[in-house]
């Protein structure tokens, strides 16, 4: 793709994210292989290309600018947003489907409970510490049902609920990457 003519942003950012969601597809399943850096180096090394071409640059502009003028981004960053979003890499029940867990259950509950993303947040041990500081900020009881109720009721509530949820799975992830 030509730096100056050619497509214009609109279809090159199309492209890009082409680009995108073809090596960003399944990071649970390829993320820790991938901790190489010479894996991360070439991914980042052609989003940073694709960064460059979004915003018509040379070569010489740094990929961090590239990428800020662009609004994308860095590929490892991108890859560990979309695993800990899939909120599928922590959840014995999805790791058990591939065959990477001995058993579906939840290893923080007594009885044999699939674990899987609700159960883990909504009902697990895991997180009780955080929902019931949800509970309180939302001053209400925090269920499947009400959650997005609460979220879109104000926005105070939001910024609740999408912090509370994000340190969760934030330290869950760091917690299942050592």
């Amino acid at each position: 793709m030509p730096n100056t003519g050619g497509p214009r942003q609109q279809r090159r950012l199309l492209l890009t994210n082409v680009v995108r969601s073809i090596s960003l597809y399944a990071p649970p399943i390829w993320l820790k292989g991938a901790e190489s850096g010479t894996f991360m180096r070439q991914m980042n090394s052609v989003h940073r290309i694709c960064a460059l071409r979004i915003c018509c640059a040379f070569r010489t502009v740094s990929g961090e600018a590239a990428m800020v003028l662009a609004g994308t981004a860095p590929f490892d960053l991108q890859a560990a947003v979309i695993d800990l979003a899939s909120s599928r890499s922590g959840s014995q029940g999805y790791l058990h489907r591939f065959g990477h867990a001995s058993d579906p259950y939840c290893s923080h509950c007594e009885t044999q409970v699939m674990e899987d993303a609700e159960h883990v947040f909504m009902h697990g041990g895991r997180f009780a510490g955080a929902r019931e500081e949800l509970e309180v900020r939302l001053e209400g009881r925090v269920e499947t049902e009400s959650v997005v109720e609460h979220m879109i009721s104000s926005k105070e509530k939001w910024v609740a609920v999408n912090t509370v949820t994000n340190t969760s799975w934030a330290s869950s992830y760091n917690k299942t990457t050592r």
